[in-house]
């Protein structure tokens, strides 16, 4: 396998990340129930996709979500600029316990 990973890096000749596929023969009876294989794989280095973070928070939390790697910390109007300009520069919205995104304070 290492033999095989090495000669593919070898011959890489595309300007993208090209794909591998991998077809073994295991020598087993495929329409036997206890016999079926399947399984995924968690690849080193993720899809190379760069993931953008958005916290709702206040006070203290905003230096927490800044020092964990939050792309951007959202203040009252940033829940107005999502919903009101449609604003989507991110991939993933996180709120703290006591902040709903509203703007508004918690009951």
């Amino acid at each position: 396998m290492k033999k095989a990973v090495g000669l593919l890096k070898q011959l890489k000749r595309a300007k993208f990340d090209e794909t591998v596929e991998i077809h073994m023969s295991l020598g087993i009876d495929a329409t036997q129930s206890d016999q079926m294989i399947r399984g995924s794989v968690a690849l080193p280095h993720g899809v190379g996709k760069a993931v953008r973070v958005l916290v709702f928070c206040q006070g203290d939390n905003v230096a927490k979500a800044k020092e964990a790697g939050a792309d951007s910390r959202a203040a009252t109007n940033s829940s107005r600029q999502i919903q009101g300009e449609g604003w989507l520069e991110f991939d993933v919205a996180l709120a703290d316990a006591g902040h709903d995104g509203s703007g508004q304070p918690p009951r």
